[in-house]
């Protein structure tokens, strides 16, 4: 029965001490996405196929040519994500909850959007996160509130008591040295007098003056320096996540930890293959920056800034800790609101942190694209220095190893050297290519032409034309899309950060208006906004137009007496902002005054002073101006015809001239192709020559070798006859010689 009791008895929660926190801060950076294994390998490889570095497969004496298609996608990409998120004023503007709302979420929207893009380097930074997320799959930033200190010496000589008390008693302000100066006639008469004034007393003082400053930083953080939970499918549900970056012993300090000059972390982040393979290219690693004596205030550690959501103090809870510490040590622990990461990938995966990158979606067609042109390179390095075949000591090799133009090759018998064909490369590798290109501009949707083909060009309107091109460019504005989610959650992030920390007022100059202090202080919890993006100049002349339009109608709206309501000089003023902002023109306020503004008050009243005049008076200049628009509206609408007439003869001219430019590009591509043909027939007949006169050659030396042979045996068979007939004369000396003994023998008898 007791057994049974404490079975069901519920387990409280167990405080977990520093060590025991270290150790599973230990444990999760091993096991956690970003600390080695594919991952490291795939965004490795990535950076490699960036530069244009070597894929290992080469061979000595082959071309080793490297295509460039990851660089030239993500570069091709680049310009136009830049244009959507920075051409305009603003990168986000939060919506208004409310009619009353409206002035504060534009102020609001101004004072974030200054914070990124003035305060920190807003550009870069979105250029920097957007790269990574294009070529390393996910791209980091970090938004926190920096708390700095200035610290700056001043010296001041012949100050009174009251400027001195004044000085010393500033928030921020130590006495380094003092010195007071009292002339000896003057220190007589206060001795003889201890109530006289201390009118000739001065003060020579030096101070050093702290004042503490606060802002929000963003910065990117490196892909290879971040890590996060195996167990995260979104950065926001992450149990787990941080990043390991390089702090030199005197940053540490500065930002008030107490290290020791022996402290020494993890030296892993030194030989990571993907930190050295972002910076091998040029050489720029740090290790090549070690200076053996700099083992001070200046050496460099590896510190690890971890966050962790888990139940420390054994409440049941679990809340956001924040971990810093180098190695073994660990520096701080404490409390924090959440993680200060914001994360974007190209192509998100469902369920997954991790996306593909656009590297990911061209690295094989690098690969494939390279293996094609080296292989016709290597053809035509054949053609111009080809193979031979040569008869065994009737050649000089030392002549025939030595290729320079005009160069003489000696051989003892003609025929001796026969080159061996190289055939040339069929022509659909040409198409190859082209095949791979398409498939590259399909998986990114870049085009170097847009993708307009020049047949279906030559009879289509300029709004087929632009729907062709926005359909050729509808992948880039989903990751345009997707990456403006990321821009969002940054945003609303930054706008946390400063209701949460800055506790004073700032007076900063917003865009288009006048110095303002902004406190964040009053701001509401924000969760709506509209990320704004600009999709180039078409879009910026489309709505100057649609502006010119609605300006026609206000100024009809405001003559007619009973419509004249529908409209307030405010609706008008923020009309004509938008005009000027879309005519890039940011000081609106020298152009036109705010009707809510105290001399626009003004203005109004005036106005509506001159309105109590005489009625047959108003009538008659109501009639006058009447008149006068009525006059000035035909001459707008003539002026607007008269446009819509230039603008179709020109948007004809355009077209006429965007045929002529395809005909040319379609005629230059015939004749290349046709050229292309030639040269190949060319280089057909040009082989068929050679081997014909090879086979001419091959022929004569078959002639020379049989004349040579008749020669031989002609040569032969004459010393054979003179052999013979040598023979035949020394027989017959042999018979006179025996007939001579035989004559002697019978003359003796």
């Amino acid at each position: 029965m007791g057994s049974d009791t404490s079975k069901q008895e519920k387990v409280k929660p167990r405080k977990v001490d520093d060590e025991r926190l270290r150790a599973i801060i230990d444990f999760e950076i091993r096991n956690s996405l970003g600390f080695g294994g594919e991952l490291f390998e795939q965004r490795r490889k990535a950076l490699d196929y960036y530069y244009g570095d070597k894929f290992g497969n080469e061979v000595e004496g082959r071309s080793q040519v490297v295509s460039s298609d990851v660089f030239d996608t993500i570069e091709w990409m680049m310009p136009s994500l830049m244009r959507i998120f920075t051409s305009g004023d603003d990168v986000c503007r939060f919506d208004p909850e409310g009619p009353e709302d409206v002035k504060a979420s534009e102020q609001e929207s101004k004072y974030i959007n200054h914070i990124l893009m003035k305060d920190n380097d807003g550009f870069k930074i979105l250029h920097d996160w957007f790269k990574d997320a294009l070529m390393m799959k996910n791209g980091i930033v970090k938004s926190w509130w920096d708390e700095s200190e200035e610290v700056t010496m001043d010296e001041y000589e012949g100050l009174n008591d009251n400027e001195f008390i004044q000085l010393i008693n500033t928030d921020g302000v130590e006495v380094l040295e003092h010195t007071e100066n009292l002339s000896e006639d003057m220190a007589m008469q206060v001795a003889m007098s201890p109530g006289l004034e201390r009118a000739g007393v001065t003060h020579d003082v030096k101070i050093k003056k702290t004042r503490k400053t606060g802002k929000v930083q963003v910065t990117v953080v490196p892909p290879e320096q971040h890590y996060i939970s195996r167990r995260a499918e979104d950065i926001d549900d992450a149990m787990f996540i941080g990043e390991r970056s390089l702090w030199t012993i005197s940053e540490l300090r500065e930002a008030g930890y107490d290290v020791s000059e022996s402290i020494t972390g993890d030296d892993e982040g030194w030989w990571q293959e993907e930190y050295l393979s972002r910076h091998d290219y040029d050489d720029s690693h740090l290790l090549t920056e070690v200076n053996p004596g700099m083992d001070g205030a200046e050496r460099k550690v590896w510190v690890d800034e971890a966050y962790i959501k888990i139940d420390k103090d054994g409440d049941g809870i679990s809340e956001w800790l924040k971990v810093v510490k180098v190695g073994e040590v660990v520096l701080e622990i404490e409390e924090v609101d959440g993680h200060p990461y914001t994360a974007i990938t190209p192509t998100p995966i469902p369920h997954k942190f991790y996306g593909l990158s656009v590297a990911d979606l061209t690295m094989d067609l690098q690969l494939v694209k390279s293996t094609l042109w080296r292989s016709m390179l290597d053809n035509y390095y054949m053609l111009n220095n080809g193979r031979f075949a040569v008869v065994e000591g009737m050649v000089n090799l030392d002549d025939m190893l030595t290729s320079r133009p005009g160069g003489v090759v000696r051989e003892k018998v003609p025929g001796s050297i026969r080159p061996i064909d190289t055939p040339p490369l069929p022509n659909h590798i040409y198409s190859m290519i082209e095949y791979v290109d398409k498939v590259r501009n399909e998986r990114t949707g870049i085009r170097a032409f847009n993708g307009l083909d020049a047949d279906t060009m030559q009879n289509t309107t300029a709004t087929a034309v632009s729907q062709q091109v926005d359909a050729a460019n509808i992948k880039e504005e989903m990751i345009a899309r997707i990456f403006g989610e990321g821009v969002k959650r940054l945003c609303l992030r930054i706008h946390e950060i400063v209701c949460k920390h800055q506790d004073q007022k700032r007076v900063v100059r917003l865009t288009g208006e006048e110095w303002v202090p902004i406190d964040p202080s009053h701001w509401k919890h924000r969760m709506d906004m509209t990320v704004v993006v600009g999709l180039g100049n078409g879009n910026k002349d489309q709505k100057i137009r649609n502006l010119s339009m609605l300006a026609q109608q206000i100024g009809a709206t405001r003559q007619d007496p009973e419509l004249k309501a529908l409209t307030s000089p405010k609706n008008v003023y923020n009309m004509l902002v938008e005009g000027t902002e879309a005519m890039d023109m940011k000081n609106h306020a020298d152009f036109f005054t705010d009707p809510d503004s105290q001399e626009g008050q003004q203005a109004v009243q005036m106005a509506q002073q001159n309105q109590t005049k005489d009625p047959k008076v108003q009538a008659e200049e109501v009639k006058g101006q009447f008149m006068l628009q009525k006059t000035q509206m035909d001459a707008q609408q003539e002026m607007q015809k008269l446009q819509m007439e230039v603008g179709k003869l020109q948007a004809e001219m355009k077209m006429e001239e965007m045929k002529q430019q395809l005909d040319f590009i379609k005629m230059k591509t015939e004749a290349d192709n046709e050229k292309a043909k030639n040269d190949i027939e060319l280089e057909k007949l040009r082989s068929e020559l050679v081997a014909e006169r090879e086979q001419n050659e091959v022929e004569q030396a078959k002639t020379a070798i049989e004349i040579e042979k008749v020669n031989f045996e002609k040569e032969k068979l004459a010393q054979e006859m003179a052999l013979a007939q040598q023979e035949h004369d020394l027989k017959l000396q042999e018979l006179e010689v025996e007939k001579a003994q035989e004559r002697s023998v019978r003359i003796g008898e």
